[in-house]
């Protein structure tokens, strides 16, 4: 006769968790271990707070009645388990207890961590965060402004603020277009980039003071790498133990709103200044709103999509919705069958195939400037971009295996499934060598002994070039270019030769550099004594241009 063993004869949460109420007697349960949050049904809340060691799981039915039963505490006992929340527990994951004794299918609505805070840790799918600080006493000390700023008077006050700052950028709309799309000089360049850092700063401790305004408290900030670019962070998370959903979305639009309250006092203090100081002003303004702008986008996890969630007061939506896409898409073609995680939003299907596709424009984009950056390093900067790009190809291959899983649980077939794989690549085949791009080459112009001459970025082959190939001649500046003029590469060898600055980056210096030319045709007129340039050299099919991108030099 086989007998089976129970998951614990006497189960126990961990020391290191607790069960907390909901706030003013509303909202949900929630079950803190370490900064891991988990918002749970007030059943399993009870039963979670009576794993004290002292019960069996028939003990525990017994004791918690209708709707438990013994099964049922075995199978919240399993979830439990691999979320970590028991005494000897092999570690997270899985999924949380629903409020009927159920296993959910929901995450933690905090990050992976154990009961010991690490400094570094490495958050899917492209998240690498380092803590820096507890910020709970620097909050504690700004409470007073928080408190002045968020009263009504205070709130009417940021609104004529903002507003103000938006009329001012209006008034000076030449001066703003002028300022943003020609070179800037050495001092403005790298002060506003040391201003736009220092403003991603101040917009956590945003998060982090509104946070504390409403009785919690943020548990770390840090610097973080992000789909491949530098950003600071608050751990907020906390903020799930909110009552009001309204202090939730409050919390997590208050990094936008400082940081724009920052760009509004630029714009309105820009024309009093004049020369450097007014276009460095004008440029970090409207620099404050793109991102502000940019950071409400709800389809990765900005702010936007953290003031969504918390007005809809759904706990893992984008995760959820990108089940519900992969469920009407990949599961149904696939002859399963699995029930909606988010059945009361219509648009969940949409915005979850939105959230998947998303990400990719990000990591491209911080491909583009990885390989940027990296393009005069040789042999350390093709390491490096491979890398980034192997680590994408591993999370292609765990996207692939979860999506397997997926399709077997939900019963369907799995041949079905390589099928839609097979069919998926053709299209993918398809769009590669038939959808065509134009291929084009960033360079800067010049003149160099009274000739003018193409610029060619570290890394570049100039081989690569013809005679002939048309150039267009640009101004460029810190956020937007504009065409100017255009012309042709004329015959000639490549060479080097020393060149303004401005003719690689958009900063107005005498300063000259080496750098590698080809010239231009004799009767270019060139608009400026150096500025940016655009290589024209045809279209190619797409997957011809991924190509030539990886392997170029």
């Amino acid at each position: 006769m086989t007998t089976t063993t129970p998951l614990t004869p006497l189960p126990a949460r961990h020391p290191d968790v607790r069960v907390q109420p909901p706030q003013e007697g509303q909202g949900p349960w929630l079950v803190q271990y370490g900064e891991r949050y988990f918002r749970v049904g007030a059943d399993a809340a009870r039963l979670l707070d009576r794993l004290d060691g002292t019960r069996s799981p028939a003990g525990l039915a017994e004791d918690l009645g209708a709707p438990w039963t013994e099964e049922r505490v075995r199978e919240a006992l399993e979830s439990f388990s691999r979320l970590g929340l028991l005494a000897g527990a092999a570690g997270p994951g899985g999924t949380a207890g629903s409020a009927h004794g159920r296993p959910a299918r929901r995450k933690a609505v905090g990050r992976p961590d154990g009961a010991k805070a690490r400094r570094l840790r490495f958050v899917p799918p492209m998240t690498l965060q380092f803590t820096l600080w507890n910020p709970d006493r620097m909050m504690v000390r700004l409470l007073p402004v928080t408190g002045a700023l968020l009263s009504r008077r205070g709130r009417q006050a940021l609104v004529v603020l903002l507003v103000s700052g938006l009329v001012a950028l209006a008034v000076q709309a030449q001066a703003v277009w002028l300022a943003i799309s020609t070179p800037t000089s050495p001092w403005t360049y790298p002060s506003v980039i040391l201003g736009l850092l220092l403003v991603t700063a101040v917009h956590e401790v945003g998060h982090g003071a509104v946070l504390t305004h409403y009785g919690q408290r943020p548990t770390r900030i840090g610097v973080m790498l992000y789909y491949l670019t530098l950003a600071f962070f608050c751990d907020v998370s906390p903020g799930w133990r909110l009552p009001r959903k309204e202090q939730r979305v409050a919390v997590a639009l208050a990094g936008v709103g400082v940081q724009s309250l920052i760009g509004a006092v630029a714009a309105l203090v820009a024309p009093a200044t004049s020369g450097q100081v007014h276009d460095g002003l004008l440029i970090f303004a409207v620099a404050c709103w793109l991102y502000g702008v940019f950071n409400l986008l709800p389809l990765v996890k900005f702010d936007g999509y953290l003031a969504l969630m918390s007005h809809l007061d759904i706990p893992n939506l984008r995760a959820r919705a990108m089940a519900d896409a992969r469920t009407a898409t990949v599961i149904r073609l696939a002859g399963g069958h699995r029930p909606r995680e988010l059945p009361q939003v219509r648009w969940a299907v949409a915005y979850g195939v939105a959230c998947q596709l998303f990400p990719l424009y990000l990591i491209g984009t911080g491909l583009s400037i990885v390989s940027g950056l990296i393009g005069g390093l040789q042999l350390f900067g093709v390491t490096l971009l491979w890398l980034l790009l192997g680590t994408l190809a591993f999370l292609a291959c765990k996207l692939v295996l979860r999506t397997v899983g997926e399709v077997r649980a939900a019963g369907g077939s799995v041949l079905r499934l390589a099928g839609i794989g097979l069919a998926a690549v053709a299209a993918a085949a398809v769009l590669l060598t038939q959808v065509t791009v134009d291929r084009q080459i960033p360079a800067g112009y010049a003149t160099v002994n009274g000739r003018p001459v193409l610029v060619l970025a570290p890394g570049h082959d100039s081989s690569a070039i013809p005679a002939g190939a048309p150039v267009r001649l640009r101004t460029q500046g810190i956020l937007v270019g504009r065409t100017l003029d255009r012309t042709a590469v004329a015959p000639g060898a490549a060479r080097t030769a020393h060149v303004p600055l401005t003719a690689i980056v958009p900063v107005r210096t005498g300063t000259r550099v080496p750098a590698t030319v080809r010239p231009l045709a004799d009767d270019a007129v060139l608009p400026a004594a150096a500025g940016s340039a655009r290589v024209e050299l045809g279209r190619m099919s797409l997957g011809a241009r991924l190509l030539d991108y990886l392997t170029s030099p």
